[in-house]
């Protein structure tokens, strides 16, 4: 966590360094051919997401507690005067996965064997969290102001890039005994660069989302889980 908000803190830092000596707002609205009365640059997002695994084992309780933030700035370049354009970015995600399933081997190493009958006691928790640098690239398709409260409705689909930051992963065991890991030095069998295709329906500056890995969440072909998540996002 300390590393997510140290990055943050950079990037934020080294943006408004950027935005001071780069080009305006309206220089980019000017550039691009928007009018700014009937268009929006949709430069942030932000999403709280329900973390979810496809293909996980039967036995895998994943709770509801699942879930993680998600946030992206973009550059939105439009296609001439049509309502469609091309949007680049960079981001920062937190995907947390609450489970009751082994991520050990018999020595209570990050082994990644994924089988709770190889352990001396039950696994009862398991919490795992990994933040990834994102870098999204996206189609939009964003409508005319329609009716007489002006909506909008805004289409997204893309790929991101996601490269791990940090890993953390803590188990509680039936026994009350409690193993930590944190690190992506020593969660090497979680894949540290991963693609994810992603789609997202808003109206004004609300919307539903999802994302659906390409890569499996981890490098060992015992379990082959993939991430997906459903979320909320603000579109601004």
């Amino acid at each position: 966590m300390r590393r997510l908000l140290f990055v943050l803190a950079c990037w934020i830092a080294a943006s408004s360094n950027l935005l001071a000596q780069g080009p305006t707002a309206e220089d980019a609205i000017k550039s691009y051919g928007l009018n700014k009365k009937k268009s929006s640059l949709d430069v942030f997002t932000f999403g709280y997401n329900v973390d979810m695994l496809a293909n996980a084992p039967a036995d895998m309780n994943l709770s509801y507690r699942s879930g993680g933030i998600s946030l992206a700035f973009y550059f939105n370049q439009r296609f001439g005067k049509s309502n469609f354009s091309i949007a680049e970015g960079i981001g920062l995600s937190s995907r947390n996965y609450f489970q009751d399933y082994a991520f050990w081997g018999n020595n209570l190493t990050p082994a990644f064997s994924y089988s709770q009958g190889e352990l001396d006691t039950v696994v009862t928790k398991n919490k795992l969290v990994i933040t990834t640098l994102d870098v999204p690239i996206e189609f939009r398709y964003t409508s005319k102001k329609l009716g007489k409260k002006k909506t909008v409705l805004k289409a997204a689909v893309g790929v991101t890039m996601n490269l791990n930051l940090d890993a953390m992963k803590k188990t509680v065991f039936e026994s009350g005994e409690t193993v930590k890991v944190k690190g992506t030095s020593d969660l090497k069998n979680v894949n540290t660069f991963r693609a994810a295709l992603h789609a997202r329906l808003a109206i004004n500056k609300i919307g539903v989302s999802m994302t659906y890995s390409l890569v499996p969440l981890f490098k060992e072909p015992a379990l082959q889980v993939t991430p997906w998540s459903i979320g909320l996002q603000l579109v601004l």
